[in-house]
């Protein structure tokens, strides 16, 4: 969707695009999946459960925190990793609700 057009569109059909196109890809699922289960991880603990380059788990969180699915934050040891965004998360999973009721 071009950029420009967006603004043609509801808040709500926008949420839904972003996150199916963010959420397209298998390893982007499957990192959601697992930030899910463990509340956060760093990249060197994504990439033990995703059987891809380091480099290539690297750009898919890039597109996941671009989405606003996921964001960087410290953990109790200092360490930087991911964690989900529950707030962006729980619209997109309001928004994708909404969307299968009304089908």
């Amino acid at each position: 969707m071009a950029h420009a057009k967006r603004y043609l569109f509801e808040t709500q059909e926008r949420v839904f695009a972003d996150g199916c196109k963010a959420l397209g890809h298998p390893a982007r699922r499957r990192i959601v999946a697992l930030l899910r289960a463990r509340k956060h991880m760093t990249l060197e603990q994504l990439k033990k459960q995703i059987p891809l380059a380091e480099s290539t788990v690297s750009q898919h969180t890039k597109k996941l925190q671009a989405a606003d699915l996921i964001q960087v934050k410290g953990n109790e040891n200092g360490e930087s990793g991911f964690v989900l965004n529950s707030l962006t998360m729980g619209s997109l999973r309001e928004v994708m609700i909404s969307f299968w009721k009304e089908s």
